[in-house]
């Protein structure tokens, strides 16, 4: 092995002790919770455990996080990035058309999960036949996408802090953030029908769990706040997904101009209505999921902004506004 492969085998030792030492198995109370509320992933074992000092909850692997840690990139990749049910679906098949000369024949024909790859469980790093996240076989993300083609398209909801620590630096990322009480409302509702989950309890027992910090990728405020603090990286451009939802003409702009495409008023316009929620939810290609067993396996759900207030009740808003305040008390970030 020459010193090249020994210093990169080190790194990746080092990488995986770090993850190991960080590691901290979840409060048996909220265990039990956890087992309570969901169906089929063995949520709520022992297999769930806090990662670092800011407690991502995550499958209890080190393994997988220091192989995602330690992937190779290409320097032409390029990454969607967003918490969960965020509007990064959205927002990748916007990307992924801007970066490919608005292909809208392979965008209708071919899955979107072909064409953007969800990066952090993918079936192709992830062997799902066990019907339990926990217990899948890991085959290793740079094995697993080391066959794709340039440039390849990512999509993540991991913290940036769990991502390659050279992400920013040879790539480009187009990172969407949501209120996150519409992003509450939208996790319920996907993990109900996901058939690795099937959360079984109220809209009122998930928004606990959410809060405290109980769901995978959580804490919600800690993952966000690493990618608002880098808001001003030439490589990264910061979103709101209600901005998106307000002014998408302006947004896809942005996100040309930062991707370094030129479009024409007529092409914007063409690719104004293929993103159009109403054109997205009748485009299979786009909306559907084999990881949701019900509501015809839609990933496309509402699509509105504010909808949360239908949903929360007087407890749960107040409940929502004491959380905004204590998280967001240290940063320039506010949800209205």
């Amino acid at each position: 092995m020459g010193q090249e492969g020994t210093i990169a085998n080190y790194q990746r030792f080092r990488t995986m002790l770090l993850f190991e030492e960080a590691m901290d198995k979840i409060d048996a109370k909220i265990r039990e919770r956890l087992t309570e509320a969901y169906s089929n992933t063995g949520f709520g074992d022992a297999n769930l455990c806090y990662y670092g000092p800011k407690k991502y909850l995550f499958p209890d692997n080190t393994v997988l996080l220091e192989s995602i840690k330690s992937f190779e990139l290409r320097e032409d990749d390029v990454w969607v990035g967003g918490f969960s049910r965020s509007g990064t679906h959205w927002l990748a098949e916007q990307t992924w058309l801007i970066c490919n000369n608005l292909d809208y024949e392979k965008a209708l024909s071919v899955p979107h999960e072909e064409r953007v790859f969800y990066f952090d469980f993918n079936p192709r790093v992830f062997d799902l036949t066990a019907g339990n996240i926990t217990a899948a076989q890991y085959k290793g993300h740079t094995t697993a996408f080391g066959d794709l083609p340039s440039p390849r398209f990512f999509k993540t909801h991991l913290p940036l802090s769990l991502l390659p620590a050279d992400l920013l630096d040879k790539n480009k990322m187009v990172y969407v953030v949501r209120d996150p009480r519409d992003v509450v409302v939208s996790c319920y509702h996907f993990y109900k029908n996901h058939k690795y989950a099937s959360f079984k309890k109220d809209l009122k027992e998930f928004w606990y769990l959410f809060r405290t910090g109980h769901c995978v990728y959580c804490p919600y405020f800690e993952n966000i706040k690493e990618y608002w603090a880098q808001k001003n990286h030439p490589n990264l451009l910061f979103l709101f997904y209600e901005e998106m939802y307000a002014d998408l003409h302006g947004t896809m702009r942005k996100v040309a101009n930062f991707l370094g495409k030129n479009y024409t008023q007529e092409q914007f316009d063409s690719l104004y209505e293929h993103l159009q929620f109403s054109n997205m939810k009748k485009n299979k290609a786009v909306n559907f999921d084999e990881m949701l067993g019900d509501q015809a396996n839609e990933v496309v759900r509402k699509g509105v902004a504010g909808g949360w207030r239908v949903e929360f009740d007087e407890q749960m808003t107040k409940e929502a506004e004491d959380w905004l305040a204590e998280n967001l008390k240290d940063v320039d970030l506010k949800f209205s």
